[in-house]
């Protein structure tokens, strides 16, 4: 554990910086947009750090290494009112990443079913406020999320040894990165909200973190060793 706190380090440090120079209420910048991806790539960093003192980086660490690069990029878009729809676009293309690294088992489609209802209640409230392009885009982007929702939500428990770390903390993530998501809805779309980029930024980044945490236990090749709760 201590191990792996270490190696987060550069991450918590960007993360900690970033806030600190007041960087989510700064004007647009290339430097803004560079202290804005840093705490991303700081994660990358993590992952090959991580794999690398294992001697290796297994199928599932690639795919987390490959969508945090995304929404880094992702993030450089965003950090621009006039790329917002292309940072939708290319945080889409992490998102389906993220499901493709959970996998679909187990199914679970109750749940798939709640987060439907879930989406289409918080897409129907911005909906008025979408115009041209958004109002595709916006809803692609609800349900590529809602789907990358469903895995990691589906995935918490497994089937033979109950539920362990690397299970856990994509959900979690997920969780974070949907109440990111909705204030940034409202915040860009509709009524703008006080200290919202703050907001935004500081649940966008533990959500990012929780999800790129979870190779630990998937690039050692335990799972069982990190059970906080196995089936009797």
């Amino acid at each position: 554990m201590k191990s792996v706190i270490l190696k987060l380090t550069p991450f918590l440090s960007s993360f900690c910086l970033y806030f600190i120079l007041g960087m989510p209420s700064a004007e647009p910048s290339w430097f803004t947009a560079m202290m804005k991806c840093l705490p991303i790539l700081c994660l990358g960093i993590f992952v090959v750090a991580y794999a690398n003192s294992l001697g290796v980086i297994n199928s599932y660490s690639k795919k987390i290494l490959l969508a945090l690069m995304f929404s880094a990029i992702g993030d450089v878009c965003l950090n621009w009112a006039s790329l917002l729809f292309y940072g939708l676009g290319i945080f889409s293309i992490a998102h389906v990443i993220y499901l493709w690294a959970f996998g679909l088992e187990p199914l679970k489609p109750w749940i798939l079913l709640v987060l439907g209802l879930t989406f289409t209640v918080v897409y129907s409230l911005i909906y008025s406020c979408l115009k041209g392009s958004f109002v595709f885009m916006v809803g692609l982007y609800c349900v590529i999320l809602c789907l990358m929702s469903w895995r990691a939500f589906a995935r918490v428990q497994s089937p033979d040894n109950g539920c362990s770390w690397s299970n856990l903390f994509p959900a979690i993530g997920t969780l974070f990165f949907m109440f990111s998501d909705i204030i940034l809805g409202r915040h860009n779309f509709c009524t703008p909200i006080a200290n919202g980029p703050a907001f935004i930024l500081s649940t966008y980044y533990l959500g990012q973190m929780f999800i790129a945490v979870s190779i630990v236990n998937y690039s050692n090749g335990n799972d069982e060793g990190y059970l906080f709760w196995k089936r009797s």
